[in-house]
């Protein structure tokens, strides 16, 4: 039996950069940041230490997120052709076309 074809423009929106939003990733830097400033206020490093590791942590991913920003539609497009043009290359069994 043969499995279906996976549609590769879903593929390619569900592992686009664009598809992961800056919202989450700051929503947990600022949910660390306000722990750990509560948990040293009170003296507890139950509550700063595993904070301060996510405040961190989501620094890097913030700063990884700027730096590296979401590819320009003009990338996609171009990835998007050269996708269809090396589908071209199977035959409709699923198979590779010999020469």
């Amino acid at each position: 039996m043969r499995r279906p074809r996976e549609d590769p423009q879903r593929a390619q929106h569900d592992a686009a950069p664009r598809s992961h939003p800056l919202t989450p990733h700051a929503s947990w830097f600022s949910d660390c940041a306000m722990w750990t400033v509560y948990g040293l206020g009170i003296g507890d490093i139950w509550v700063w230490g595993p904070n301060s590791t996510g405040l961190g942590l989501g620094l890097v991913q913030l700063t990884l997120k700027v730096v590296f920003p979401s590819r320009p539609k003009r990338y996609e497009e171009q990835r998007n052709f050269l996708a269809k043009e090396s589908c071209s290359d199977v035959d409709d069994d699923g198979g590779a076309s010999l020469p």
